[in-house]
């Protein structure tokens, strides 16, 4: 958990010089509050620690691990559509100039990258042995925490698209399906139980909606500088 939250610190505040601390403290408060008070947020996270405090989450799991009820394609499948949408939308919406094109898909870009970190991290930090028992990282899972960060960022990017509703609940829909259907085909693999897919479909969407709300507000003025060298590229983002 304190690597989490040392990730978190560094991303937000270090490329934070130019902006007055209460200035930051205000736009961090505001973006945390939107996406912990997110149906999408609370609801799965409620069901989640409901399965685990009856003690259902392990029967259930295996049951459906042992007896598939859906017949679903390969989960990466599921989570390339997901990304793929999610970028798609960004690129969709009618940005005044360029500039702000490249920072909108930087900030999917950055989402996506601390999705990977915050799960990454779980697994190396919390032991929890699958419904398989093949792993002891069941806690910390790519085809849920990641594919329902996407998920919540292509929301607000449908959110802005001059569209008839019917063609943003489809955009969204699609979305959510392919998200869903990553994490529920990793319990039918017996790679996570049903517990922890909701729980990481919880910790997904919060970090989908305050990455965006974060640094997509309309009075928020971002520079981004890209270095590359033979190994890595970096980001330097300053408000």
């Amino acid at each position: 958990m304190k690597h989490i939250i040392l990730t978190l610190f560094l991303f937000l505040f270090l490329g934070c010089s130019q902006t007055s601390l209460q200035t930051a403290w205000t736009r961090t408060k505001d973006a945390s509050y939107s996406a912990v008070t997110d149906p999408v947020t609370w609801a799965p996270m409620a069901v989640g620690i409901t399965l685990y405090a009856t003690n259902t989450d392990q029967r259930i799991s295996k049951d459906i691990m042992n007896h598939p009820p859906f017949y679903l394609a390969n989960d990466d499948m599921y989570r390339e559509i997901n990304g793929a949408e999610t970028y798609l939308t960004a690129l969709m919406i009618d940005d005044n100039d360029s500039v702000t094109k490249l920072k909108r898909v930087a900030v999917e870009a950055t989402g996506f990258a601390v999705a990977r970190t915050v799960t990454d991290t779980l697994s190396y930090s919390i032991e929890k042995e699958n419904p398989s028992h093949t792993r002891d990282d069941a806690i910390g899972s790519h085809h849920a925490i990641d594919t329902f960060t996407g998920s919540a960022m292509n929301r607000r990017n449908v959110d802005q698209l001059d569209i008839p509703e019917w063609g943003k609940y489809t955009l969204n829909g699609i979305s959510y399906f392919t998200a869903s259907a990553s994490a529920f085909a990793r319990v039918q693999e017996g790679g996570h139980s049903l517990g922890d897919q909701f729980i990481h479909a919880s910790i997904g969407n919060f970090l989908g909606l305050f990455i965006h709300d974060l640094f997509m507000k309309e009075d928020t003025h971002i520079e981004l500088s890209v270095a590359n060298d033979a190994a890595y590229m970096y980001t330097n983002w300053k408000f």
